[in-house]
């Protein structure tokens, strides 16, 4: 599935987050941030903790691809993306790797900033709902701490179905509203039996599970 406009504007703003790492989080949140742009929305981004970073900065590629797909350039670069470490790996051992420390306090400040600037907020977590951002604070912390629904992106392939339902019975658990899950990674010339098929497992799961 996939959101519509009116969807997305009950809220002022989506925390996108991912079964996985790779799965399309940042495709995702362009096309959102495209979407609300055309219709004359003053849309912010956000990509809070990056790893993987380039360049002398370093950068992050996910976060400089928010900004293009924003049209804000009058947005600076260190408020879309407060902290981005080289490793890629989780973003409290990429931050001890550099002798850095993550303040949550400085990514809220962010979101705020952000807040005054904007009329609907993307913000892009890194890997899972439970990755760790520092030893004692992860993404699902984040998303609960800035008050933002979910918009959660899935692969379509074999796994997907308990990478899925795990995520769901996550934000669930930490009860965090879920706008919806979005499948990506499709190709339609290629559809193996379980791209076919998943989707609909996960639809009657969780339709069950709701009137569990």
């Amino acid at each position: 599935m996939f959101l519509n406009i009116n969807t997305l504007l009950k809220h002022t703003g989506i925390f996108i987050t991912g079964t996985d790492t790779g799965v399309g989080k940042t495709f995702v949140a362009c096309l959102c941030a495209k979407m609300l742009r055309k219709q004359g929305i003053r849309v912010g981004v956000m990509k809070p903790v990056a790893t993987g970073g380039r360049g002398r900065g370093p950068v992050s590629d996910d976060a400089l691809s928010l900004i293009r797909a924003s049209e804000r350039d009058d947005i600076p670069y260190h408020v879309v993306n407060p902290y981005c470490f080289r490793a890629p790996l989780s973003p409290n051992v990429a931050a001890r790797l550099e002798k850095r420390k993550i303040d949550i306090r400085k990514i809220l400040s962010a979101y705020k900033q952000l807040q005054k600037m904007c009329d609907f907020i993307i913000v892009e977590g890194i890997g899972g709902v439970k990755v760790p951002i520092t030893d004692t604070y992860d993404v699902s912390d984040l998303m609960k701490d800035m008050k933002l629904p979910a918009l959660i992106v899935s692969r379509l392939g074999l796994g997907t179905i308990n990478h899925t339902s795990l995520t769901i019975d996550c934000l669930r658990a930490e009860k965090i509203n879920i706008q919806g899950v979005v499948f990506n990674n499709f190709n339609p010339h290629s559809k193996t039996l379980a791209e076919k098929t998943n989707p609909k497992v996960i639809h009657y799961l969780e339709a069950e599970n709701a009137y569990a």
